[in-house]
């Protein structure tokens, strides 16, 4: 095992406990100083890393999808009665 693969799969096992203790960290300054709104935010953003870190191979394939669809096919292309031209 090289030493890249050998971060990669300490990273992994390890960024799920960190990710959580960072997000409650910070979930809770929010709250004690009644930053509401800065609160909503956070969550919304959090839910995203979440995601992230907890199913990365689905957040690939994801991220994949979107970029075929628009960098490599064309993006709306099909959807103008042109054809996009």
């Amino acid at each position: 095992m090289n030493f890249g693969q050998g971060i990669y799969t300490w990273l992994m096992t390890n960024i799920q406990p960190l990710v959580l203790g960072g997000i409650i960290i910070v979930g809770l300054v929010l709250l004690f100083k009644h930053k509401i709104a800065e609160l909503i935010v956070f969550a919304i953003i959090a839910v995203i890393a979440v995601g992230f870190v907890f199913n990365p191979s689905g957040t690939k394939d994801t991220m994949l999808k979107i970029y075929n669809g628009t960098i490599i096919e064309g993006g709306a292309a099909d959807d103008v009665e042109d054809g996009g031209k």
